[in-house]
């Protein structure tokens, strides 16, 4: 069964954090190449997340659950072949098949190695922020100087999570956000998107250092 849309967001960011890790010069060097083996970096490097996930969702996906089912004179590997008296009814059978089976099987199904590393609900407008922050952060003009200013920064942030908003045709991340952003164009608001943005950027690297560990997001806060 293939994941939702949905689903697949949180590892959509996990991706794009690893896609500019491995197009760093020296972020590439951190990362855990055992942990990511299956991932194939050198497809991560340069395809898009669409074009990945087609031959890796199953990298996220639990294992296949076994449902019991009556059986013939074959028996499947990795299974427990289960008499039961066809005088039981459903509800004897329901209280006694655990016990029965108690020992032979896993306490717990197993699930996905690559699980993420969260504490709370994953919001992705917030990382989605972060990173291009991040990313407009780390442009350079000809002379290698910054190529835009940090409140410059948070403009250009902002009005990409704008024509995101339009094209999926959901706005409500964005209101949330925005709600608390600075007004006006005078000195204290541009003081105050700078702050924002160079928040936000120093987040974003917390964030590829945890991917680098094969960790997303992990821990980002500003202590």
């Amino acid at each position: 069964m293939e994941l939702t849309f949905k689903e697949l967001q949180p590892y959509r960011l996990w991706y794009q954090y690893l896609q500019t890790v491995l197009n760093d010069p020296i972020l590439s060097k951190k990362v855990s190449q055992s942990y990511y083996k299956e991932w194939h970096l050198n497809q991560v490097k340069t395809k898009t997340f669409n074009e990945w996930i087609k031959t890796h969702e199953r990298l996220f996906m639990n294992e296949e659950v076994q449902k019991i089912r009556l059986l013939g004179n074959k028996r499947t590997p990795n299974t427990v072949a289960v008499e039961i008296p066809i005088n039981f009814n459903v509800q004897r059978i329901q209280n006694e098949i655990g016990k029965t089976v108690k020992g032979l099987v896993a306490k717990q199904q197993a699930s996905s190695r690559y699980k993420l590393h969260i504490k709370r609900p994953l919001q992705s407008a917030p990382l989605d922020w972060f990173h291009w922050a991040y990313q407009y952060h780390c442009q350079r003009d000809s002379e290698g100087k910054p190529k835009h200013k940090l409140e410059e920064i948070w403009h250009l942030v902002n009005d990409k999570q704008n024509k995101r908003q339009v094209k999926v045709k959901k706005r409500s991340n964005a209101r949330a956000l925005q709600r608390n952003l600075p007004a006006g164009d005078d000195i204290k608001a541009n003081r105050q998107r700078a702050v924002l943005i160079s928040r936000n950027v120093n987040k974003a690297k917390k964030i590829l250092n945890n991917v680098c560990k094969g960790m997303f997001p992990g821990d980002y806060s500003d202590h």
